[in-house]
């Protein structure tokens, strides 16, 4: 008969917090799975594969390749449809199933860390009933599976680190390259994949060489095999430009922000939220370095103490690449719950890490248990009312595309009777691709988002528009419900174009050329 170890007990608990996970996950999107611009192309692409047009964009000019995204969450949703369900229906179910998974993944983590029944159980929790965790997973992104593959192949590769076996090292390698062609910032699992072995590995440095010769060709082959083909077919490797846009304060007080909801609530003024965190940083940076003095004082280190050396590193260089990106790449990036999702996991799994190890010396200050053990049932208890008002407000009133005003939409229902001859210029062509399941173009932009630089072929595209408006009768349609900073004005289009208003609803107008 088998015994359970002591260790195998920590997969109940957990367990049961996934299930409740999906659950939840299942209930908050029973409108629909959340669908933002990107979402709408991810889902396109899906079902383009499915309809044998490969990966080519949903919306905007014909057969455009997509170079702008990595391909493997698109191409998922397209595998698991080929049993005939529709991708946006496939994502609400895959991203439920990867929050349970995650869920679990980080309990494990924090276990295989703390050897922490109490505190395993709690960080589970706290992915369970985050307010950020429950956003991510409840919209059809990519990072509910980038979270899932850079973390377990993290943990794998410390693994490796710890027991030389090569079995580990090839599945880290084959979780990271799936991470890496999930998103392109998945460079930073590899770049700490590498400092990993180089630091954390007891071998000389020609077996360091060859293990990080081992992961780099494992990890990176696919991506450069995407990125081989995006050349082919548009000559540009992801669809960015190289071009020097510094990082602003603005980015970092977004950051700050974002990251100071994770200990109070919203409703807290901003201020209060940023001192209450730079509070909370220096206090665990004192009693962390109180611990090292401690520990080197008395030569003293715990049995078996694992330190989560890989997830230090990955949150320094993960933090550093995004600072370089904004700067070079996409300017546009903010540094929201969503970008900041990967750094929640690792510094969650990191923080309870440092609270068992003030946890080892309540002994000596009886004080310190009370004061942990106070503030984690507030937290979680935060946690829990904060998480379960936004089940609620979420089941019932759903998110982006897939929320009741946009199902409501009277330009939307307008658009469904158009001919499906006619074209549409938009300002907005994914919500029109995702509600109607008809392409649309984009109206020219003024400045590119991610560079910002002005578009100097802006007159020309606006006269190409005009020509194809005028020739095919087509129709320019203006939302004003979502501004987008970087394209025209409506009354700025009414002049250029000298247009004709044909429908004018609440929610955006109807436009043709006038003869």
């Amino acid at each position: 008969m088998y015994l359970m170890k002591k260790e195998d007990y920590i997969i109940l608990p957990l367990s049961a917090l996934s299930i409740i996970g999906i659950i939840v996950l299942l209930f908050s999107t029973r409108s629909g799975i959340g669908i933002s611009p990107d979402s709408a192309t991810y889902i396109g692409v899906s079902r383009n594969v499915l309809t044998g047009k490969g990966l080519i964009l949903p919306f905007g000019s014909e057969a455009t390749p997509m170079t702008h995204y990595p391909p493997l969450f698109p191409v998922v949703l397209a595998i698991l449809g080929f049993s005939g369900g529709d991708p946006l229906n496939i994502a609400r179910w895959f991203n439920a199933l990867l929050f349970g998974a995650n869920i679990t993944l980080v309990g494990l983590a924090i276990n295989k860390y703390t050897h922490s029944l109490c505190l395993s159980i709690s960080g589970s929790f706290l992915m369970l009933t985050s307010v950020d965790m429950l956003g991510i997973h409840s919209m059809a992104w990519t990072e509910p599976l980038f979270i899932f593959l850079g973390v377990l192949g993290l943990l794998l590769l410390d693994t490796y680190t710890e027991d030389q076996k090569p079995l580990f090292i090839i599945i880290s390698s084959l979780a990271i390259a799936l991470g890496f062609l999930t998103r392109y910032i998945g460079i930073v699992l590899v770049t700490t994949g590498i400092g990993g072995i180089f630091f954390l590995c007891k071998k000389t440095y020609y077996r360091k060489f060859i293990d990080i010769v081992i992961l780099t060709s494992i990890s990176s082959l696919p991506i450069i095999v995407w990125v081989i083909r995006n050349l082919y077919v548009s000559g540009a490797m992801a669809n960015r430009k190289i071009v020097f846009h510094p990082i602003t304060l603005y980015h970092f007080r977004y950051a700050i922000d974002t990251i100071s909801r994770l200990f109070l609530p919203e409703t807290v003024h901003k201020i209060v939220r940023a001192i209450v965190l730079f509070v909370v940083i220096i206090a665990l940076l004192i009693s962390d370095i109180f611990l090292l003095i401690k520990k080197r004082k008395d030569s003293i280190r715990q049995r078996g103490e694992k330190i989560p050396y890989l997830l230090i590193l990955f949150i320094l260089i993960y933090t550093g690449f995004l600072i370089f990106s904004i700067s070079f790449f996409d300017a546009h990036t903010l540094m929201d719950y969503r970008i900041l999702s990967p750094i929640y996991v690792s510094g969650l799994i990191l923080v309870l890490w440092m609270i068992q190890r003030l946890l080892s010396y309540t002994k000596e200050i009886p004080l310190l248990k009370s004061i942990l053990l106070l503030t984690g049932i507030a937290f979680s208890g935060s946690y829990l009312v904060r998480g379960t008002w936004w089940i609620i407000h979420t089941s019932r009133d759903g998110q982006g595309y897939a929320s009741k005003a946009w199902h409501h939409s009277e330009i939307i229902k307008k658009i469904r009777n158009l001919p499906s001859e006619i074209p549409i210029f938009t300002n907005l062509p994914d919500a029109v691709y995702i509600l109607t399941g008809r392409s649309a173009f984009m109206i020219p932009d003024k400045i590119n988002p991610e560079s910002r630089q002005t578009n100097n072929n802006y007159l020309s595209d606006i006269d190409r528009m005009r020509e194809h408006l005028k020739n095919k009768d087509g129709v320019l349609i203006y939302f004003n419900t979502i501004k987008r900073w970087y394209l025209p004005q409506e009354n700025e289009l009414k002049e250029q174009l000298q247009l004709l208003l044909i429908e004018k609803k609440t929610d955006g107008s109807i436009y043709k050329i006038s003869h």
